[in-house]
């Protein structure tokens, strides 16, 4: 009977682990038994011994002697390609380290392998034809290839693509799908005008300005642009709150009987010289220059006080605030929320806080445990943007949310499109079964 129940245990162990095993196995192709046999430890082999041959990365300063000594001799126009992964400590926190450097270990293989096979010249920087091309380390995570365009002026670009298609791979995890994935720059110019570290400046700058594409080139323009970020990141030091920033009231309707649910302040930022400038084009750079905290309680007390303001005049309703970061998943942001709500007597409800969908599915356990205090206390929450990314309906029951906004990427069809329609409709039925209200914008 023991060696019955042990062997039950083992099963259901196996059960467990079996879909984590058949996506790594998925991930790394598996059925090249040549590959197998070269990058399969041996029994003496020790893990240490394991990763340096299965870790094909030039250093950093190997790539800068050998590209210098090549683009002596080297007429041409080169590009880089500057890959920078994502997505690597989420998966090294939620499904463990070794399994992480294995993912990424078969990542850069992945990525020498496709080089290699790239009808694109790919510059060995091992300068040895015994070796074959191998990507070079830039910073942790993020890696450089050069390529020579002599021959073909746009085979880079096809090279990159190739990389991202390979390497973005999601896996399942109890807290949601994580998933690996390249962000790659390009820039090109004349070998013999541009050093390495000038040619990783250029694709740094790309890869800013450029946060939502996989795959972006490099611009002229881009020079301008970080001029401007620069000087805004000096101006935002210096930012008076009281004086500069200003306050918009949006008014968000309920249906049936156009009844004034609550009203939303919207942060604007009234420059000398460039007017009003939308918070989304300030807020990540106030945070940048370490001010995200302290307007995070700006905004909050003036939310407070036009909600204890509209009481007065006889206008009782919710005031909230769309400013969501990290400096809110804070013990003391909580503390002087509960603050405010007493000193100012507000009642449960009276302030909201909107949290974008990316950032709510981002959060991890403790996280999401300081969403249900500052739930406690009496700030209501708003889940805003759904339809707009993935979302995980297992951690929904793990947080009372009391508003969900729809993307208008949905809405903006339903009249026409009857599968808009249906998904709507079934996102409205769900949430209002958590007891929430739902808002089209």
């Amino acid at each position: 009977l023991v060696a019955l129940a042990y062997m039950l245990s083992l099963h259901s162990a196996w059960l467990a682990l079996a879909p984590l095993v058949l996506q790594i196995m998925a991930f790394m192709d598996l059925d090249s038994d040549h590959e197998a046999d070269e990058q399969s430890p041996s029994n003496g082999q020790t893990r240490n011994e394991f990763q340096e041959h299965s870790f094909p990365v030039i250093s950093w300063a190997h790539a800068v002697t050998q590209y210098n000594t090549w683009r002596e001799d080297s007429p041409a126009t080169v590009a880089m390609l500057l890959i920078q992964i994502e997505g690597y400590e989420q998966l090294n926190r939620l499904l463990g380290q070794e399994f992480a450097e294995l993912i990424l270990m078969q990542s850069l293989t992945r990525i020498n392998q496709l080089s290699e096979q790239s009808p694109c010249q790919v510059v060995n920087l091992h300068r040895n034809p015994q070796h074959t091309p191998e990507v070079f380390q830039i910073a942790p995570l993020c890696y450089g290839l050069i390529v020579d365009l002599e021959m073909e002026s746009h085979s880079h670009e096809q090279l990159a693509q190739h990389i991202v298609d390979a390497i973005q791979k999601p896996f399942n995890s109890r807290q949601g799908v994580v998933e690996l994935s390249p962000r790659i720059a390009l820039t090109s110019g004349l070998a013999a005008q541009l050093p390495l570290d000038e040619l990783v400046q250029q694709a740094f700058k790309t890869i800013e300005f450029n946060p939502q594409q996989r795959i972006s080139l490099y611009d002229e323009s881009l020079e301008k642009q970080a001029q401007a970020h620069r000087a805004q990141l000096k101006e935002l030091t210096t930012v008076d709150f009281e004086s500069d920033f200003e306050l918009y009231f949006q008014p968000v309707v309920g249906q049936p009987g156009n009844k004034l649910l609550y009203v939303e302040l919207l942060l604007r930022w009234n420059h000398p010289e460039r007017g009003i400038i939308d918070a989304r084009e300030f807020i990540d750079d106030l945070r940048e220059v370490g001010r995200g905290y302290k307007l995070a309680f700006y905004v909050l007390e003036r939310a407070a006080e036009m909600a204890m303001a509209l009481r007065i005049d006889g206008l009782a309703m919710p005031v909230s605030i769309n400013l969501f970061g990290e400096e809110i998943i804070h013990d003391e942001f909580i503390d002087f929320a509960q603050k405010m709500l007493r000193e100012h007597r507000l009642h449960d409800g009276d302030l909201i806080i909107e949290c974008p969908l990316p950032i709510l599915m981002s959060l991890d356990d403790d996280a999401l445990a300081l969403l249900r205090r500052l739930h406690q206390v009496g700030v209501h929450l708003c889940l805003d943007g759904l339809g707009e990314t993935p979302l995980f309906l297992a951690k929904l029951p793990k947080i009372t949310l009391d508003y969900v906004k729809v993307d208008p990427s949905l809405t903006a069809e339903v009249d026409y499109t009857s599968g808009n329609k249906a998904l709507l409709n079934g996102l409205i039925d769900m949430h209002r079964h958590l007891k929430a209200k739902v808002i089209c914008q």
